[in-house]
């Protein structure tokens, strides 16, 4: 569950970290794995790095993005906001 505790640092929470992949990837619509972990991390931190791989198991499970294992790059899969189920 994504419940946070009273120790928990909400500026790299995996909520925190999606939200900026998704920024990113709105930006891009397809970019490299490691080009959006370097993106990622200069816009948040290197403490970044840990919770950059639950964070896009997240975004993947709740269909946000997709995986292109030919380019290893990740795909922007919604189109308009409203969309989300």
């Amino acid at each position: 569950m994504l419940r946070p505790t009273k120790h928990m640092n909400l500026d790299i929470s995996v909520l925190r970290i999606s939200s900026c992949v998704i920024d990113i990837l709105k930006k891009h619509k397809m970019i490299r794995h490691d080009e959006l972990l370097e993106e990622v991390i200069q816009s948040i931190g290197s403490d970044a790095r840990i919770i950059f791989v639950p964070s896009i198991s997240f975004l993947y499970i709740i269909g946000l993005i997709d995986y292109d294992l030919k380019t290893d790059s990740f795909v922007y899969t919604k189109e308009d906001n409203n969309e989300i189920k």
